[in-house]
């Protein structure tokens, strides 16, 4: 492939243009060029990707590690609460209604007392002791729905809590992914904007090339050379230029011939090579007269 893009200069070199032969030169070394160091930079990108991978998920696993690790202490003392706070709400629950079983008790029995001594008739005792009944099992289930309250807000509670480290674990992972996809994108990004360098050289060298060509092609079907005018003026004096050389020949007897046609049939090639091609031509017929003696012109 370099060896191919190597001979593309000659072309423009041929279509007589030298800056647009040196510009395809240039475009096709800083090919290769690129071609070598987005090789680098591919091996860079992979690399970094994968170091920066490593060590995300090394950070993100010494987090995921403290959190559990955390949690768990978290959770064996909570435990413990637990434990002491349900020993502490079933010994206050049972000490209360106790309590007030015991007042009852003790309400009865003034009652009973009262009733011996003619204070109350036997159904206002029986009523009063119903009484006191009623409201003692009234205050017991108030008591057993304050733990029950008591309870489920500790469970509540609780269930907080393991939401929470879920959550904490989860946003873990979710920025693990994140950062992933970040490092993915920036490795990605790199390849490609080295693939884009590559591919702008090639198109712009294509340009070049097709420019080139035109020139060449232009040149070789008999278009204005673009060398200029005076170029152009010495292919018209090539042949006043046979006819003095011969007439100089024939006077001091110089062997040799000087065919313009010859000269004329280098319009063949580019630019240069029919200017190169005819003075050559010019040299190597008037060889003869520089050894002529007694040469001149008048």
């Amino acid at each position: 492939m370099p060896r191919k893009h190597g001979r593309d200069s000659p072309t423009a070199l041929a279509a007589g243009d030298i800056a647009l032969a040196a510009k395809i030169l240039w475009l096709s070394l800083k090919i290769q060029w690129i071609r070598g160091t987005n090789f680098l930079k591919g091996i860079w990108a992979v690399f970094k990707y994968e170091v920066l991978t490593v060590v995300t998920d090394m950070i993100d696993g010494v987090r995921m590690a403290w959190e559990k690790g955390v949690q768990g202490i978290a959770d064996a003392w909570w435990g413990l609460v637990d434990v002491l706070r349900s020993v502490w709400t079933g010994f206050t629950a049972w000490f209360k209604k106790t309590h007030d079983a015991a007042t009852t008790w003790l309400a009865k029995r003034m009652l009973d007392t009262y009733a011996a001594v003619g204070g109350l008739t036997a159904g206002e005792l029986a009523e009063g002791k119903a009484g006191l009944d009623k409201q003692h099992d009234a205050y017991a289930q108030s008591v057993d729905q304050q733990k029950k309250l008591d309870d489920k807000a500790w469970d509540e509670k609780m269930k907080r809590r393991e939401d929470e480290h879920k959550q904490a674990l989860a946003n873990i992972a979710e920025e693990n992914s994140l950062t992933r996809q970040v490092l993915r994108d920036q490795r990605n990004a790199a390849i490609n904007a080295a693939e884009d360098e590559l591919a702008n050289a090639i198109r712009e060298r294509n340009v070049a090339l097709q420019a080139a060509k035109a020139k060449r092609e232009a040149a070789e079907a008999g278009k204005p050379s673009e060398l200029g005018a005076g170029a152009e003026e010495l292919q018209k004096r090539l042949p006043e230029i046979q006819d003095t050389v011969a007439a100089q020949a024939d006077k001091f007897g110089a062997a040799g011939t000087f065919n313009v046609e010859n000269l004329l049939g280098l319009q063949a090639g580019g630019p240069i090579e029919r200017m190169a091609g005819g003075i050559e031509k010019i040299e190597k017929n008037t060889r003869p007269l520089k050894s002529a003696t007694g040469l001149a012109f008048t």
